[in-house]
């Protein structure tokens, strides 16, 4: 699979005209902490609710559901 990632440079006039908009540029660091952030909230929600599917499949075979 190729890599389309590309960094070209940005004309000065679009740059300041899209902060005079009110647009935040962002550097890389900052969108890796919330890509980050998010698999890492993403991976704890995720286990707890299959972990509470799976209790509730096997209380069901077992007959003690509610």
């Amino acid at each position: 699979m190729k890599d389309d990632i590309r960094v070209e440079s940005i004309d000065a006039r679009t740059y300041f005209a899209s902060i005079g908009r009110g647009l935040k540029w962002y550097d890389y660091e900052e969108l890796k902490r919330v890509v980050d952030l998010r698999q890492n909230t993403t991976a704890i929600a995720h286990v707890p609710m299959r972990l509470a599917i799976l209790l509730a499949e096997d209380a069901a075979e077992m007959g003690l559901a509610a």
